[in-house]
């Protein structure tokens, strides 16, 4: 049995560089040609040069399908933002990205968003068209853009030549900087803001030979004591990349990254009412509750679930108050932190014009930690992922039809370690105008049965991981482990009538086996933790041919076959733990008689198809209509799988279904791009805990690029999206719909407030039993827009703007009669929220000076957080601030 713990490790910067050198001995006697774009050979027209380009039309784009294709032949909204854009808008995070797309508002995520959201859905993200994958829920290591020189963002899901994670709004693609043969340069850039930012980046070029070029970048953040109290953001990135062309024909692209980051998370305020929003009205109350125990609360459990907070109870209120906007719940010793690294190899072999050999390996590992003292904690251990795409495209005609057909085997391995508790994450317990040194819980309430966490019962000390915050015996995890079903499955009348056994642990200090509410206990299964290996090995073909002149059509099938071999972490913890009070050995016993319930192997063949119709009644304009089909494994924390994700079969496969049709074109000789989509998809939206919930999104997106000269551009994009979930009773606990919905009532009045606890079944706010509700955080229109205009040919401005309608933060409730009688069905609204922000930028010489204005109109905005902590958590918005930045080119 594994156990979490800190092991030696080896960072193999350039692992994948083996698997591409045989394909050099493949590249004898090929034929010459200009197998590479250069991005400096390329313009949009006489005046704007391709760096200063936003034209999607005018840039080099490896399609989704993994070949070249025009956007206008490509039959899915793609947006290609450029680097150019991405300065413009002064990206700092992945929620920035809705400044330049449509359907991208994304949730806070505590601060620290790495995956940006796509219709309504955290996107996947991809390196070079490969899948970066290890994470959850969008939650993880603030975004680096030290390696980006670019980017793609695709709506939906990918091609069958990527393949399908659960992941299927969208992906953002990372195209990252590249050497070239030009001369060598470097570029030095200093960043600073009214509110602590400070950011240095050295860009460098160099050309070692006619045959090889060289490119580094490396930044460092030091952003500490932020707007936020005891906000920090230390960070350090460094990044290479060789391109090594020996003869025509043949090109190997090596690239790697070092990335390491301490930060904290930002909860922003709990308990948040309609009058918290609306007139800043924050109602106070005692917090001594939690870790005093049951005998301090003003009410019962019982009446406490009488208000939807089962496994809680409800704190009296004292009054109301105003909060200042950089208060935001987080304890004294809070803190996140780990290393990301990767390296990755494409090499390309062309033997003639119609022939393309392509083999794309990407190696990654990643180290993280997060402990949150209103009890969150996560710990993932050494993780790391191989993946290797070989593809054989080849162009050709049969029967009349012009043929350009890739096909190709993929095959990735992940070895996943990671555990985590939220299932004693009182939100809304602290009163946020007390001290910050109040807040954090102690041993009796997370390591023992409390009876006010009885419903979720206890979590176990991580072997080797210190204690933080105000606990003494250890780090907590919830276990991984299905004992309860397990114990079921094997003879039911083992277990009292009407109760499952939750296997051992202490009650008031002393060791027993206890038997608790069939769905408690440390039975519970945590979807999250998991130990998992996971071999996937696929094949896929995708054919695009060419019909007439006007017509084409696109056909793509995949298989893939997973493997998935999956323990509980924290078995080996339980049984120390529990140990030094000699309470170990039913449960021991049990697990060696019936192994099958701390671990699970299964395996699955998944399908994915997608078909698209182009018809072009000019060259420069196209009309399609998309299906597409994809199946994806389950995914938990650090994107491994569970060993109760692993056992439920009937759900271990997730589907998604897509159809899409678009018209776009460009226009103005080349000036003007627009398109305009419209969409509708089923699909399985990942949340914590390791289920899922069912969503269908439907609407419409519009987007414009317009450069008439290297004077003058801009972008504007507008989205509809009308994201529904839903969630049947049976899935309520088998498959984890969201969790904390917990409510906080508007008005001292009614004296209480609920202190809430994460568990699969909490009725902490109606779960849209048998019902629908909207999807929460996901504005159902969303316009953006950036122009950028120069004065001279040195200096000028740009403005931007996101606009975004109301959105809930939490579900909306079911009747009483299909919620067991508990009508909490009022969620807080975040209402119609403006950002503006303008720039200034002067080049003089070798100088480029840049002056952001962010949020300009001072706004006091809003953002939605993960939406399965419903009204206990909002994200508070950054107030205007200033930027600047100066850079240095030599």
């Amino acid at each position: 049995m594994k156990s979490i713990t800190t092991t030696p490790k080896s960072i193999i910067w350039l692992l994948s560089l083996s698997i591409s050198l045989p394909l050099i001995g493949m590249a004898q006697d090929t034929v010459s040609e200009d197998d590479v774009i250069v991005l400096e050979e390329v313009e949009a027209d006489n005046t704007v040069s391709i760096e200063e380009s936003i034209l999607p039309t005018t840039r080099p784009f490896v399609s989704l399908y993994g070949t070249e294709k025009s956007i206008v032949d490509t039959p899915r909204n793609v947006t290609i933002v450029s680097r150019e854009q991405l300065d413009a808008i002064a990206i700092r995070d992945a929620r920035d990205f809705s400044k330049l797309t449509s359907s991208a508002y994304t949730q806070s995520n505590f601060g620290a968003p790495s995956n940006p959201s796509v219709r309504g859905q955290s996107a996947d993200v991809l390196v070079n068209n490969v899948r970066r994958g290890l994470t959850t829920n969008g939650n993880g290591f603030p975004v680096n853009f030290n390696a980006v020189e670019s980017v793609n963002i695709l709506k939906g899901p990918p091609s069958v030549v990527v393949g399908a994670s659960q992941y299927v709004g969208g992906y953002v693609d990372l195209i990252t900087k590249k050497p070239n043969f030009e001369k060598d340069s470097h570029e030095l850039t200093l960043t600073v803001d009214s509110e602590g930012l400070q950011v240095a980046q050295l860009d460098s070029n160099y050309v070692l030979s006619d045959t090889m070029a060289f490119r580094t970048s490396f930044t460092a953040e030091g952003t500490d004591d932020y707007y936020y109290n005891n906000q920090k953001r230390i960070t350090q990135a460094a990044y290479g990349a060789i391109t090594w062309k020996p003869r025509d024909g043949f090109r190997l692209e090596v690239n790697g990254e070092y990335f390491n980051a301490s930060y904290t998370e930002n909860w922003g305020w709990n308990r948040v009412t309609q009058d918290l929003l609306d007139y800043g009205t924050y109602i106070t109350g005692s917090t001594a509750a939690v870790n005093a125990g049951a005998t301090t609360q003003s009410s019962s459990l019982n009446e406490a679930a009488t208000y939807g907070a089962f496994g809680g109870g409800k704190i009296e209120t004292t009054g109301t108050t105003t909060l200042d906007r950089d208060t935001r719940l987080l304890g004294d010793t809070d803190d996140s932190g780990g290393e990301f690294v990767t390296s990755q190899s494409i090499a390309t072999w062309t033997p003639d014009s119609d022939t393309t050999i392509k083999n794309n390996t990407l190696y990654q590992y990643r180290d993280r930690d997060t402990y949150s003292s209103y009890q969150y904690s996560e710990v993932m251990r050494d993780n790391f992922s191989f993946t290797n795409r070989t593809e054989y495209q080849k162009n050709f005609e049969s029967n009349g039809f012009i043929h350009k057909l890739i096909a190709g085997l993929s095959v990735r391995y992940q070895d996943v370690e990671a555990a985590n508790d939220f299932f004693h994450e009182p939100a809304n317990a602290w009163d946020l105008s007390r001290p910050t040194s109040e807040i954090g819980v102690e041993d009796e309430f997370v390591f023992f049965d409390n009876p006010l966490t009885a419903f979720t019962g206890p979590s176990i000390p991580i072997i080797g991981e210190k204690a933080r915050g105000k606990l003494t015996l250890g780090r907590p995890a919830s276990v991984g482990g299905d004992y309860v079903g397990r114990l079921y499955e094997l003879d039911a009348t083992l277990l009292p009538a009407g109760i499952n056994v939750d296997s051992a642990f202490l009650t008031n200090g002393n060791p027993t086996i206890s038997f608790q509410d069939p769905d408690g206990g440390f039975g519970s299964n945590n979807g999250d933790t998991n130990s998992s290996e996971v071999t996937q090995l696929a094949f896929f073909a995708n054919d695009d041919i060419q019909l007439s002149e006007q017509w084409s059509w696109i056909l793509g099938a995949r298989v893939d076959y997973v493997n998935v071999d999956t323990e509980d972490p924290m078995y080996d913890d339980i049984i120390a733990f529990f140990s030094q009070y000699g309470a170990a050995t039913t449960l021991n016993d049990f697990v060696t008689a019936n192994p099958e319930a701390d671990a699970e192997n299964h395996g699955e063949f998944l399908y994915n198809y997608n078909t698209s119709l182009v018809y072009k009644p000019t060259d420069k304009t196209s009309f399609y209509v998309t299906a597409n089909y994809a199946e994806s494994p389950p995914v938990g924390l650090g994107g491994g799988i569970s060993v109760s994700q692993a056992r439920n079969e009937d759900a271990f496969v997730r589907e998604s279904t897509l159809f899409e049709a678009g018209y776009k074109g460009s226009f103005l000789d080349d000036k003007l791009f627009a398109n305009f989509t419209v969409y509708s998809q089923e699909r399985s939206d990942p949340i914590q805990g390791g289920g899922s919930i069912e969503t269908e999104a439907e609407g419409f997106e519009f987007e414009l690029n317009y450069q008439p000269n290297n004077r003058f551009y801009a972008t504007f994009g507008f989205s509809y999206t009308d994201a529904v979930s839903s969630s049947l009773v049976s899935s309520f606990i088998a498959d984890g719909v969201p969790f904390d919905q917990s409510f906080v009532v508007d008005t001292v009045d009614a004296g209480f407030v609920p202190v809430t606890f994460h568990g699969p079944g909490a009725f902490n706010n109606v779960y849209i039993l048998n019902g629908t509700s909207e999807s929460p955080g996901v504005p159902e229109r969303l316009f953006n827009f950036l122009v950028s205009y120069k004065f001279t040919d040195t200096t000028g401005v740009t403005a931007a703007a996101v606009i975004t309608s109301p959105m809930n933060l939490g579900y909306v409730g079911a009747p009483d009669e299909l919620s067991g009688g508990f009508n909490i069905s009022n969620s807080a609204e975040i209402d119609w929220q403006k950002t503006f922000d303008i720039g200034f930028f002067h080049e003089y010489k070798n100088w480029e000076f840049r002056m952001n204005i962010l949020n300009c109109t001072d706004e006091e905005n809003y953002g939605a957080v993960n939406a399965i902590y419903g009204n206990a958590s909002v994200f508070i918005e950054l107030p205007r601030r200033y930027e600047l930045s100066a850079s240095y080119k030599f």
